[in-house]
């Protein structure tokens, strides 16, 4: 009984006409076209040294990149735009910040740095936090500046 049910709710379903869910826009980003697909090609980061973690970073590279190149040169400068060395001073830029047990690290102004370390000559890393990280510079008194 239950498949005489089954057939002939597959035969009346077929009889059905149903409108489209999607307006015409819609179905067009439903259309898969291989033709018209960009292909780019991806290079892979150069890793000079294996690194299990960022906490395990020598000592001797903490304060500076990584792989040993500055990150500003890695972004192309037609996208991003270097401000003159005043202002390019002047502006902290905290892209990211990792806490556990090991300890806390934050990327800023494209270095890795953690707690009690000076960078740009007098501003020092004092505080990093969850989101935010606090500068002091010297002789002013210390600021937070959150992530972007």
């Amino acid at each position: 009984m239950p498949f005489i049910f089954v057939i002939l709710m597959f035969i009346a379903g077929s009889f059905m006409r149903f409108n489209s869910a999607f307006s015409p826009a819609e179905r067009q980003y439903l259309i898969f076209d291989r033709e018209n697909v960009d292909i780019i090609e991806r290079k892979h980061a150069l890793v000079t040294k294996s690194v299990k973690s960022p906490l395990d970073i020598p000592i001797a590279a903490i304060g500076r990149d990584i792989t040993g190149a500055a990150l500003e040169t890695s972004v192309s400068k037609e996208t991003s735009p270097v401000p003159d060395e005043k202002a390019q001073k002047k502006e902290i830029k905290v892209s990211f910040i990792l806490i556990n047990a090991g300890g806390k690290i934050a990327i800023i102004n494209g270095r890795v740095m953690r707690e009690r370390d000076v960078f740009d000559g007098d501003s020092m890393v004092v505080s990093i936090e969850k989101d935010m990280v606090m500068i002091k510079e010297a002789g002013k008194e210390g600021k937070w500046v959150k992530m972007n």
